[in-house]
């Protein structure tokens, strides 16, 4: 028996010291499960509002029951739409700029019964499929020197809800994979580890820890518990990839979404569950 085991977190970077601009969402339905990091722009004015922004909006797209049906790309494609007219009309109302609103988007939707996912991305970070990795860079896929920030393809071009509909259909960073056992989405503050004394950490050693080790996998807080031991330098043999007082910590702001699937021993879980049951009835007599 398998159980789907799920993680998020969001740790605020040691270079900002009163907003953290990340934010992460997910979301489960009967079919699906739904997931996003976000990550504001450090140039753009007041950066942690676009993220948080963005986090509420999806929040609202997240929250439709979708048929099993209907394949992971297109209700990815759905949820952009939903989501773009939901900022369109905010962006309208409160007179928001572009700079007010650049923000890292990698959204996730996964089909849990058909074991499918898709992945769309705006802007840079890193996301993680069946064991392998994939490195975003911040670049337009028509303009390698522009950033790839969701508004400045869209409402900096004064692109309306219904055209929206139609340009993601042709947005090419849109992946698809069959056969799913895991998966994660991280923004670019995974790569931004640092010692001490400011060399930089292996953020190889830092992506195996917080993406594939399997330390306390069930604990949803174990993201906030596993930065607490690299930030403390607690070592090896307290589950931290690093020698023992060996600290590293996340300069820039991290946020991070991982789904696993989890084999479960469901005759141990009967069996231990029976003894604790006899130990109980025994210790009444």
């Amino acid at each position: 028996m398998e159980k789907l085991i799920t993680q998020i977190g969001v740790r605020r970077g040691s270079d900002h010291n009163t907003y953290c601009e990340d934010f992460a969402v997910e979301h489960q339905t009967e079919y699906f499960h739904f997931g996003v990091v976000l990550d504001g722009c450090s140039g753009g004015k007041e950066s942690h509002f676009a993220s948080a922004l963005f986090g509420k909006l999806f929040r609202q797209s997240f929250d439709f029951d979708f048929e099993d049906s209907r394949s992971v790309s297109v209700v990815a494609q759905v949820i952009m739409c939903d989501f773009y007219e939901r900022l369109y009309k905010i962006a309208e109302e409160m007179s928001l700029q572009t700079n007010e609103l650049q923000s890292t988007i990698i959204l996730s939707v996964y089909n849990k019964k058909r074991n499918d996912l898709a992945i769309i991305y705006f802007g840079d970070g890193v996301y993680t499929v069946n064991g392998d990795v994939f490195v975003l860079e911040n670049t337009q896929y028509e303009n390698p020197n522009a950033p790839s920030y969701l508004v400045n393809n869209t409402l900096d071009k004064g692109m309306t809800p219904l055209s929206f509909s139609s340009w993601i259909e042709e947005y090419p960073n849109l992946i698809s994979w069959e056969w799913i056992q895991c998966f994660s989405l991280f923004t670019d503050g995974l790569m931004s580890f640092r010692h001490l004394n400011g060399s930089k950490a292996n953020w190889d050693k830092i992506l195996d820890f917080l993406s594939f080790d399997d330390w306390n996998l069930e604990n949803p807080e174990v993201f906030s518990r596993k930065i607490n031991l690299l930030q403390n330098g607690r070592g090896q043999k307290n589950g931290s990839p690093f020698e023992r007082d060996e600290k590293v910590v996340n300069a820039d702001d991290i946020s991070m979404i991982r789904v696993e699937w989890l084999t479960v021993n469901t005759e141990n879980d009967e069996s231990n569950t029976n003894s604790n049951s006899q130990q109980a009835v025994e210790s009444e007599h």
